[in-house]
């Protein structure tokens, strides 16, 4: 064997090491995406039964909460108690914004406002307002009907 010889065998050597590592790598490549393709789907359907449970869970006390399970009283008390003081929470943060609810479409508006800008309804507290700042008393005018007086005399 000669040294052109030693060196193919060498090369050769080298090409079938490279060609395995190659083909490992691949391997390992496809292995890895295929693990987390897998654990994505997964996720997936244990995101999607949660959901599911949620939903249970919301629809059961919508339907039971005057009068839930005795196993379930506990847990509907606690999401009772939790509105409620949500309700006084998100009260006091408008009240703080200088905002409130409108009586007839439920958006937040801003007692500087007239009108709503949803529905257009008149800003009961900016009536107030304005009638505090010019010191005015708001009274409700009682209408009365001038042929009803013509015909009395």
């Amino acid at each position: 064997m000669g040294f052109f010889d030693k060196v193919k065998d060498v090369a050769d050597t080298l090409v079938d090491s490279v060609e395995k590592g190659a083909k490992n790598v691949s391997e390992t490549s496809k292995k890895t995406a295929d693990k987390m393709r897998i654990k994505k789907e997964i996720n997936k359907y244990n995101s999607d039964i949660n959901k599911a449970y949620a939903s249970i869970g919301q629809k059961y006390f919508e339907l039971n909460a005057d009068a839930p399970d005795e196993a379930y009283a506990e847990i509907v008390n606690s999401i009772v108690e939790a509105k409620l003081k949500l309700d006084e929470l998100n009260t006091e943060l408008l009240t703080l914004e200088n905002k409130h609810i409108c009586s007839k479409c439920g958006k937040t508006i801003s007692e500087s406002d007239k009108f709503c800008a949803s529905c257009g309804t008149l800003n009961e507290s900016f009536v107030e307002a304005t009638a505090e700042e010019k010191n005015v008393e708001i009274v409700e005018a009682e209408v009365v009907d001038d042929a009803s007086d013509e015909n009395k005399e």
